[in-house]
């Protein structure tokens, strides 16, 4: 063990080099790596001397792939710094915050739909929590209208919001998605094959339900082609007052696949008897 705080420095830096190597490598563990550097960033930075190489593997890193973790741990301690902290040290936080933001419309979309909201506004926002949420939206959904209009993009992005995203983001980039598709119908088939093609105990739903939302509201598109999606998604989601924006002709089609869906999820639940209550009303 180091005996001395230069000892304790040079142990500390060994470290950081060996995880970052792996980071910025192509092998099955680099995440892990990646993660066990922005999980340990702020113990690091407060408790140690090897400023300069952390800050030059976390630039080195995140000029070759996205590091969302890392940026917002840099974030918390530029947020939270003290009145001690030199120029030089705050020079290069705010030089690795600005080599990890997002550099193109897929970061982007990706920083605002995998990331908690409560990040987002401290990253970006506001410190007026209605002013915040306002302006979370807004940004949210602009960045959500433009990526489905560049279709490389949005093939791109599916699978990890499908996976990955925070509820709250989801929802919010679901309604800029409909803002912003030109035609409601394509977009609608190309979200429900990403669906799909995801274990059911995998998946989250609810930007395709938000999606969904406005769009069936006006009854734009038909999702007929996808009415088990759609009944697998309510299923998940345990939110059968979706079902009031779904166009009438839907509710006969619905009545058959309900038993089906709950069938397949194995869930006989109560969530299960009142959903099929609701639709056989109609």
């Amino acid at each position: 063990m180091p005996k001395t705080l230069l000892e304790y420095n040079n142990w500390f830096k060994t470290y950081l080099n060996i995880c970052a190597s792996v980071a910025a490598s192509q092998m099955t563990i680099a995440q892990k790596a990646k993660d066990i550097i922005s999980n340990h960033l702020n113990d690091l930075w407060r408790n140690t001397d090897i400023h300069n190489a952390l800050h030059k593997s976390i630039v080195e890193i995140s000029e070759q792939r996205q590091w969302l973790d890392c940026l917002f741990a840099v974030n918390d301690i530029i947020h939270y710094i003290d009145d001690q902290a030199t120029h030089s040290d705050l020079d290069m936080l705010l030089e690795m915050e600005n080599a990890l933001r997002p550099k193109n419309l897929l970061e982007k979309s990706r920083l605002y739909t995998l990331s908690e909201s409560y990040k987002l506004v401290k990253l970006d926002g506001d410190e007026d929590v209605e002013k915040a949420s306002n302006w979370l939206e807004k940004k949210t959904r602009s960045i959500a209208a433009k990526a489905v209009k560049e279709p490389t993009v949005f093939a791109t992005l599916l699978p990890d919001i499908f996976l990955k995203s925070s509820s709250v983001q989801a929802r919010l980039f679901g309604m800029g998605i409909a803002d912003g598709s030109t035609d409601k119908q394509r977009t609608w088939d190309s979200m429900t094959e990403a669906f799909e093609s995801i274990p059911q105990e995998k998946v989250q739903p609810d930007i395709l339900l938000d999606f969904c939302h406005p769009v069936l509201k006006l009854n734009w598109i038909s999702i007929t082609p996808h009415w088990t999606t759609y009944c697998r998604m309510i299923c998940l989601l345990d939110g059968f007052q979706y079902f009031n924006f779904l166009p009438p002709l839907m509710h006969a089609v619905l009545r058959g696949c309900i038993e089906l869906w709950t069938a397949r999820l194995h869930r006989s639940n109560y969530f299960s008897i009142l959903l099929g209550a609701e639709i056989m009303k109609r």
